[in-house]
């Protein structure tokens, strides 16, 4: 007797749950700063094991801007699984992080303004049967040490992370936020650390 497994395609108007059981985003990518030097970047998708990690560049860079909590990094973690980047140099260490939100909403006024109400979103969750239609970059951080004026790598960095969603945000308006103008379409020719936090 043979049996078969029968694996259905992934349907082509979302990545969900696809993207988040099979799905993980891993590029290598050379960067050159601004005296010519080139430096090995790594781009992949947040794993448990580096919350801490992630968290702590965070609050380094964002001080209370943007500060977290643990309980709210898990929540945001697993809320949208699968979903945040970070960027590693040779060593393996954090350098980068893009944390992201996936939902549903009518259109741009129907996007909650409140930090804990989009990051809270969780993927699908409105069971009303309308798929998650936006993703927002809500807030990028790029360690100090590659945003200095004599490395210059803070624009590139940045660039790179939010570019590296676009596996994830198929069928969906990509939107970045800023808390002085809200919710803008995902602009690539904009230096992201203008728009951002």
């Amino acid at each position: 007797f043979f049996f078969f497994l029968m694996i259905r395609r992934p349907p082509r108007s979302t990545l969900f749950p696809y993207t988040t059981l099979f799905r993980s985003i891993n590029i290598k990518k050379q960067l050159t700063d601004k005296k010519g030097n080139k430096v090995n970047i790594t781009v992949e998708t947040l794993q448990d094991k580096d919350l801490d990690e992630a968290l702590k560049l965070n609050n380094d860079v964002w001080k209370d801007s943007f500060k977290l909590t643990k309980r709210q990094v898990r929540k945001i973690f697993k809320n949208n699984r699968g979903g945040h980047l970070v960027a590693k140099n040779e060593e393996g260490e954090i350098i980068g992080v893009v944390w992201c939100a996936s939902l549903y909403a009518d259109g741009i006024d129907g996007i909650p303004g409140s930090l804990d109400k989009i990051l809270s979103a969780k993927r699908e969750s409105k069971g009303n049967g309308k798929k998650d239609n936006y993703w927002i970059h809500y807030a990028v951080c790029i360690s100090s040490d590659y945003t200095n004026r004599e490395v210059g790598l803070g624009p590139k960095l940045a660039t790179l992370l939010l570019r590296s969603t676009e596996a994830f945000t198929h069928g969906m308006s990509r939107l970045t936020y800023s808390p002085m103008s809200g919710y803008g379409k995902f602009k690539d020719n904009m230096t992201p650390l203008s728009y951002l936090l």
